[in-house]
């Protein structure tokens, strides 16, 4: 048998091998000559070699990689040769059962590429591995909210510290004001916390802080704006449109009364009409938890009222309840009898009865009068017409 050298290590087939150093023996070798042969070739097999996955254990780091190594279970390196090993998970995200795969790489001189064409490989996987969730730090800011008619506070934001590189995860927590009143320098007492975000299925908040002091809750604006009104002189400002919110709202749960007045109860025309607001909110001060802007309306009207000549009214008699005078009145019920609101009592200087209503100025209202020298004769709520319209 011959032997010699192939040109290299490496597998393939038909490869060249260098035979020398053959050499007859033998009683007659001495009648013989030896030529050295030539264009020897022969194969190279890969090397079977088997690599089983251990099972692996690792809080999530936004990797692949597992820290424990998987074993060589057939098979061996060639003398010479350096193996390097490795396992990965099938994905990077927290889970238990989850898939891990062995690799391998071999070298014959560490400082060239890997020859793993020189082996074939059979890896075996693991599935029992398992990623568990990162554990983040939580802090938080004062909190500020607008008025709601609530205590409550919601989506409280958290700063966090842990999260790996870009990965998305926000934190918010849930809480309570000590009332649901505007203030400042309040504590929030935190209930409950939650983490969001793209990659926020890879990390868990235990710990969070309980309480967020320093918070408040400001005013909510609310804006009221007067309409236009017009009426017909009666020495008020008083108004009848009610003024409209029309910028904001009321929280649930609170209530307002809405009213207006004119600037002043002089007659004219394009005159202010001032809104006004008076809201419950539970506040101890009423309306403190808003913050009211009032708009006027300058398109309100007030027209000249009727005037009665002398001021003088005429009342029906039969409309009036007895007292010292009211017989003879009475006696003329359906008739009209002059009534001076200037000096307030029946003035019979200024005439007579007047009969019936076919002769009765126009205009309705109401009157305080007096029917005698007795103050307890005073008569309230009269119906009364005017005369001498104007």
């Amino acid at each position: 048998l011959a032997s010699g050298p192939f040109t290299d290590s490496n597998v393939g087939t038909a490869k060249p091998v260098t035979v020398s150093g053959i050499t007859l023996s033998g009683a007659d070798q001495a009648n013989y000559s030896l030529t050295q042969p030539t264009g020897v070739t022969g194969n190279i097999t890969p090397r079977p070699i088997t690599l089983t996955a251990n099972t692996g254990t690792k809080v999530y780091d936004g990797g692949l990689i597992s820290s424990v190594l998987p074993t060589i279970t057939s098979g061996s390196v060639a003398t010479g040769d350096h193996a390097f090993t490795l396992q990965y998970y099938g994905t990077k995200s927290v889970g238990t059962n989850k898939l891990m795969n062995p690799g391998i790489d071999v070298y014959e001189d560490i400082s060239n590429l890997p020859m793993n064409s020189n082996y074939a490989f059979t890896f075996v996987n693991d599935n029992t591995s398992v990623i568990t969730a990162k554990t983040l730090t939580a802090t938080t800011a004062a909190f500020t909210k607008v008025y709601d008619g609530t205590d409550s506070a919601t989506n409280i934001p958290m700063v966090l510290t842990g999260v790996i590189g870009a990965e998305v995860v926000t934190a918010t927590s849930t809480g309570t004001f000590p009332s649901k009143h505007v203030g400042t320098g309040l504590t929030i007492t935190v209930t409950s916390a939650t983490l969001g975000g793209a990659d926020s299925a890879n990390y868990q908040m235990p710990v969070y802080p309980l309480s967020v002091p320093g918070s408040s809750i400001t005013a909510r604006g609310i804006t009221v704006t007067a309409g236009t009104n017009t009426k017909v002189y009666d020495a008020t400002t008083t108004a009848l449109t009610i003024p409209t919110i029309t910028s904001g709202s009321l929280a649930t749960g609170d209530t307002a009364v809405l009213s207006e007045a004119y600037l002043n109860k002089s007659v004219g025309t394009g005159k202010t009409l001032v809104p006004m607001i008076a809201i419950t909110d539970g506040n101890v001060i009423p309306g403190a938890n808003y913050s009211v802007i009032l708009v006027n309306n300058t398109t309100g009207v007030i027209t000249t009222s009727p005037t009665a000549t002398s001021q003088t009214v005429v009342v029906r008699a039969g409309d009036l309840d007895a007292g010292p005078t009211a017989t003879a009145l009475t006696n003329n019920s359906g008739k009209w009898f002059m009534y001076n609101d200037t000096t307030d009592v029946i003035d019979t200087t200024l005439g007579s009865f007047v009969t019936g209503p076919a002769t009765a100025p126009v205009g309705i209202g109401s009157v305080q009068f007096t029917l005698g020298a007795n103050p307890l004769d005073r008569k309230a709520m009269a119906t009364f017409q005017f005369s001498g319209v104007s």
